[in-house]
């Protein structure tokens, strides 16, 4: 696949919750949510010189493809803005207005630095989108274009499942008579980045560089709650609202 123009049709809304550990503790959170064409995450991870704090947004066309992503995290001096030369080609020119960005429903997006990116990609945050669809259609490989979200380089990107025998124990903590494990790894440029484990269709954890995801189940609709428990007050103002402390 170069571009998830299916995605829209094929996904619908969600609010997704997961804990950070390192092991031993919980060190953070992360949201997703899926809603009016837009995937928000927040990612926030505590740790000994004060909390990592990450938002993405990244607003999709109906039947077209993505047109603008908005991204920021703890050190960057401003947020980044990309936009999708092919969508606005299709919808008309980029809309300015002074220094602010119009959505086509005229809602304003923050400011950031602007810049355009190769048409035929996806925004690095995108990917859980893919994943999601590859678990739910029960297939095991995508490959497409991802650009980094800061800096709108491009990255070949690869994602492959293999039956987990052996996954770690944190993937299983949390399951009842779990089926058949499958185990989708994310390359970048021929470089093994990430790792999803899949059980029954549903993405149940992740792991990069040692840190590990464990998604919370929703049937309470407390998820949220749960997620926030014992985080800084500036972490769970983050991941709830999107105020940085």
């Amino acid at each position: 696949m170069s571009t998830p123009r299916g995605l829209l049709d094929a996904t619908p809304e969600f609010e997704r919750w997961e804990v950070f550990g390192d092991g031993r503790q919980r060190i953070g959170a992360m949201r997703r949510v899926w809603k009016y064409s837009v995937l928000l995450t927040r990612v926030a991870l505590e740790g000994e010189n004060g909390p990592y704090l990450a938002e993405s947004r990244i607003r999709f066309i109906p039947g077209i493809d993505w047109d603008l992503s908005w991204f920021h995290a703890t050190g960057m001096a401003e947020p980044v803005l990309l936009h999708n030369p092919a969508s606005w080609t299709h919808t008309g020119s980029l809309p300015v207005v002074g220094e602010t960005l119009r959505t086509r429903d005229e809602r304003e997006l923050p400011p950031g630095l602007t810049r355009q990116v190769a048409a035929g990609t996806l925004p690095g945050y995108g990917e859980y989108l893919v994943l999601r669809r590859l678990v739910a259609a029960g297939r095991r490989e995508a490959s497409w274009s991802a650009v980094d979200d800061a800096s709108g380089t491009a990255q070949d990107t690869r994602l492959s499942a293999v039956e987990d025998p052996e996954p770690p124990d944190y993937v299983l903590a949390s399951l009842d008579a779990p089926g058949a494990v499958l185990r989708f790894d994310r390359e970048v440029d021929g470089v093994r980045q990430a790792s999803h484990w899949a059980v029954d269709h549903r993405v149940v954890a992740s792991e990069w560089n040692g840190v590990h995801s464990i998604a919370l189940r929703d049937d309470s609709e407390s998820a949220g709650w749960e997620a926030i428990a014992g985080l800084q007050p500036g972490s769970a103002d983050f991941l709830l609202h999107g105020v940085r402390r």
